[in-house]
């Protein structure tokens, strides 16, 4: 367990098994002065809403001005995957004897980089019984004696020798990420967008007390893909326990948490009345079995019979299924003015103001809107949606645009029964304001953005193949053709994309100059791998949130954020890769792989 220093209390807890685990946060809460007030909250909300499978997760307090990492280490050598932040360092870690064996020498060295000079180890005996203070628990300063070996001692600072290698370890670090670009800054922030990746990431900001402008070309927020009524909130998950299941657990988690703050001050529309998702058609029956069978907690997801979906939905399915209990639905506009709000004097909001050009100059990024430029800004963040790739800057950012018709249907007697979220071939939300909503169509590189009737009658369509010979779906009128139409950028592999934007054309010449031995792929994957990646400076992307912005917005905003900062990040340093804009060409340059630009 560690604290890192920062404007707000920003706490870094990194637990071995879970025996480790329970140990630890037992003796915290027992810690006179300042982390005590913490240890209750800290308690209930780990022993809620852990989920180890996703190896990290933040949890947010105080409208974000507190914040905790959780690191879930089964092996100490992942203490590896804790990445170097610029602006922040642990102050002070806390420690049990009971785990001595768990932390080896090479792994002090870990600590070490990511420590101040003057941290200390608090380290506890497993004797002690009386409650912790700073008087009775021993402290012990980080020493590196030698280039393999490193202990703990009682000095009063470090030496000149110790705090060298602490500077090379970091540098050794820093140089295997060159694929991993962060740049963080203290200047002005500017952000074009005006939907819930932009709101999110003005509440991630605020919270930090970072000033910022932002630029929405509509005269109103959430007029894009964020306006729809009602959107439903539940994991992407995957058998395998993969990363992008792992981000979507953690993303899951974060969302619920930040929407609890929000709305005790900014009331918003939702209700977390569980997600109902059962199979339409042979390979999507396949799929949610193996879901069923992958061991996931059951405050995640669990199978579900035929007879309890019945009773969860209060109405007819008669389909096996799956049951997420703490989903639901939120309503997307509601939610970013809600963000924008919480943001207070930190945000300087331009409304109907369009950027339709933007330029980088010595002293910074300019905006270019009508006959007016605004500028300069150290930091441009495209938190934009479809208008990512607009500029000459990111015109081949690798992510598409697919349209959704969103239904709205009147309710009824029958149709107002409904207790939840039902998710099959399309979705189908619970009563709000005397309709449900009724989605969604997918189509890649639309042409119009008008009302489709044969989008309406497809919505209805899929309904009627996800519960077939089901009254309640009579029910469903669609005839007074009242429907949303919104745009959502997609990536191929459906992660966003948290970043500084890949220069393209540099990364082609870069390409362009190398020349390997044929076949030889380990030389290939060395060399990208520790190739500093070719960006743009000071300009950030926030996208490619797909149809799950609900669920991944709050996590990849505290992830760009963080970046933005200098902070420790929320993810560990593989789902932060996942996550970069680089990563769909650095990718296949690892592999050997020649890019068809």
């Amino acid at each position: 367990m560690a604290t890192a220093s920062s404007q707000a209390c920003h706490l870094l807890l990194v637990l071995g098994p879970a025996d480790i685990k329970q140990l630890a946060l037992g003796h915290w809460q027992q810690m006179d002065g300042p982390y005590h007030a913490l240890a209750d909250y800290l308690l209930q909300q780990l022993t809620a809403n852990t989920l180890e499978a996703a190896q990290s997760q933040r949890f947010e307090w105080q409208q974000g001005k507190v914040r905790l990492d959780v690191h879930y280490l089964p092996a100490p050598e992942l203490l590896r995957q804790i990445m170097t932040p610029t602006q922040q360092r642990v102050s002070r870690w806390f420690w049990q004897q009971t785990d001595t064996n768990w932390l080896q020498a090479c792994h002090l060295w870990q600590l070490a980089r990511l420590s101040e000079d003057d941290a200390v180890i608090c380290y506890q005996d497993n004797l002690l019984t009386a409650p912790l203070t700073q008087a009775n628990l021993p402290q012990f300063r980080l020493e590196l004696v030698s280039a393999t070996d490193a202990q703990m001692m009682t000095s009063e600072a470090p030496d000149a020798f110790s705090l060298e290698q602490r500077q090379v370890l970091r540098r050794q670090h820093q140089a295997q990420l060159g694929h991993v670009p962060i740049n963080p800054g203290s200047g002005r922030i500017a952000i074009i967008g005006g939907g819930l990746a932009s709101a999110q990431l003005a509440y991630s900001l605020a919270s930090r007390q970072r000033a910022f402008s932002l630029f929405c070309e509509d005269e109103q927020l959430a007029m894009a893909a964020s306006g729809n009524r009602q959107g439903a909130l539940y994991p992407l998950l995957t058998p395998e326990h993969d990363l992008l299941s792992r981000f979507y657990q953690h993303g899951f988690l974060l969302s619920r948490q930040r929407l609890a703050q929000i709305h005790g001050s900014y009331p918003v529309s939702h209700e977390f009345c569980g997600v109902l998702q059962t199979p339409h058609d042979a390979r999507s029956a396949e799929r949610l079995q193996a879901l069923a069978e992958a061991n996931f907690p059951a405050q995640l997801v669990s199978a579900c019979s035929a007879a309890q979906a019945n009773a969860l939905a209060n109405i007819a399915i008669d389909n096996n299924g799956l049951w997420y209990p703490n989903g639901g639905w939120i309503a997307p506009a509601e939610l970013t003015a809600a963000c924008m709000q919480a943001a207070g004097d930190f945000a300087t909001v331009h409304l109907g103001h369009s950027v339709t050009d933007i330029q980088h100059r010595q002293d910074g990024w300019y905006l270019n809107v009508g006959n007016q430029q605004h500028g300069p800004f150290e930091q441009l963040i495209l938190a934009n949606g479809t208008g990512i790739n607009q500029f000459a800057d990111t015109k081949a950012q690798a992510l598409s645009p697919f349209r959704g018709q969103v239904s709205h249907v009147p309710s009824t007697a029958t149709l107002t029964a409904l207790n939840t979220v039902l998710c099959a071939k399309g979705y189908f939300t619970p009563c709000h304001n005397k309709h449900h909503c009724l989605g969604a169509s997918y189509i890649k590189n639309p042409r119009t953005l008008d009302y489709s009737d044969s989008e309406q009658v497809a919505n209805l369509g899929q309904l009627q193949t996800s519960y077939p010979n089901q009254t309640w779906v009579d029910d469903v009128d669609i005839s007074e053709q009242d429907a949303r139409v919104g745009v959502r950028m997609v990536s191929r592999d459906h992660f966003p994309v948290v970043g500084l934007a890949t220069d393209v054309e540099a990364l082609k010449r870069l390409e362009s100059d190398q020349h390997f031995s044929q076949g030889d792929k380990q030389a290939m994957a060395d060399f990208w791998q520790q190739q500093n990646a070719p960006t743009i400076s000071g300009l950030y992307l926030l996208g490619g949130l797909g149809s799950r912005g609900l669920c991944n917005g709050a996590l990849a905003a505290e992830m760009l954020a963080s970046q933005l900062c200098g902070e420790f990040l929320p993810c560990q340093q593989a789902m932060v890769e996942m996550l970069m804009p680089n990563r769909l060409w650095l990718r296949k340059l690892i592999r050997g792989k020649q890019i068809k630009w």
